[in-house]
């Protein structure tokens, strides 16, 4: 299977002029954890909606967003594999991937969108496991609910 038969297509975008809130709208909105944010035409970086909880407004700062942005932009082509894709998202610990087509950007690929078209799961599950550095044999503490109070 290819990205192209995963991806999601019709880009939403962040412009640097837009408040974290506007942006955040924007994420809610369209169900999105991703928005490559433009400037003058061209991406700047990608801002996720993990970086508005945990950096921006964590730090209170929601007017300096350019300082947040995850610089390095990772993609694959629309006609690499889903496993190659698997392996760019492993590689760089990454949950979504900007995709192109002779260097436009095209869509985007997250694993939720590989799971929804994939019948090779247990790939997918060792993926996960490795960008979340989780151990699947790791003995877990199983704990019931009642165990806790609130």
């Amino acid at each position: 299977m290819q990205v192209k038969d995963c991806m999601t297509r019709g880009i939403l975008y962040g412009n640097m002029q837009d408040s974290i809130y506007d942006l955040s709208r924007k994420m809610k909105e369209n169900d999105v954890g991703l928005l490559p944010i433009i400037e003058h035409k061209k991406i700047i970086g990608l801002l996720t909606d993990r970086d508005i909880v945990v950096k921006i407004i964590a730090n209170h700062d929601e007017k300096n967003i350019k300082d947040y942005l995850t610089k390095q932009i990772i993609t694959v082509e629309e006609n690499d594999t889903i496993e190659f894709a698997l392996e760019v998202m492993e590689q760089n610990k990454i949950k979504r991937l900007l995709v192109t087509d002779d260097h436009k950007i095209v869509g985007i690929l997250s694993l939720s969108d590989i799971i929804r078209h994939n019948n090779d799961n247990q790939k997918v599950m060792n993926t996960i496991c490795s960008i979340f550095e989780l151990n699947l044999n790791k003995e877990e503490r199983k704990t019931e609910i009642d165990e806790f109070y609130l």
